[in-house]
């Protein structure tokens, strides 16, 4: 008959090392707290505000952190920069009412998504985060009839051009 093997000081310490599994749930919750606790914080306004260093930064976040395309980084940059003229003051200072104003005169879709990024990812802030991207109604499109295009091709005046409606 074998004896059990008798336990040793590494066995143990071995033991008190192990991974204790942790449930999903304790992770998700942590999380949130975690995110809510930022969330709830508002983000800080620098002393001294540099709108050249400010684009600098978002431009590198723009590529390093959230690696959009250069087109993107291109367009948002115009429309972060017209936005910094329009406030000349921190984007943080800004009031809804003044981004409100800011996309009455920049009705692009872009300038929507420039500042949903900025504002969202790069500042921290839902400020941008309730304008919406406007929808285009699609234009409905014309087909002529047979008869019409009938007709069309007996007003053409030269074979020239009977030629070319074919």
């Amino acid at each position: 008959m074998q004896q059990p093997k008798a336990k040793t000081r590494t066995d143990d310490s071995a033991e008190d090392n192990a991974l204790i599994p942790i449930p999903r749930s304790a992770i998700e919750a942590l999380l949130r707290s975690i995110s809510s606790s930022m969330a709830n914080a508002p983000p800080q306004v620098p002393a001294k505000f540099d709108p050249v260093e400010f684009l600098t930064e978002f431009s590198q976040a723009c590529q390093v952190d959230y690696r959009l395309a250069p087109l993107t980084i291109r367009e948002y940059m115009r429309h972060v920069q017209g936005l910094l003229i329009f406030l000349d003051k921190h984007p943080l200072q800004a009031t809804r009412s003044e981004l409100r104003r800011f996309f009455m005169v920049n009705t692009s879709h872009n300038a929507v998504k420039a500042l949903r990024v900025l504002y969202g990812r790069f500042l921290g802030s839902d400020l941008a985060k309730c304008f919406k991207i406007p929808q285009y109604i699609p234009r409905v499109v014309m087909v002529p009839t047979k008869e019409q295009l009938q007709l069309t091709y007996k007003n053409l005046k030269t074979l020239e051009l009977k030629a070319a409606f074919h």
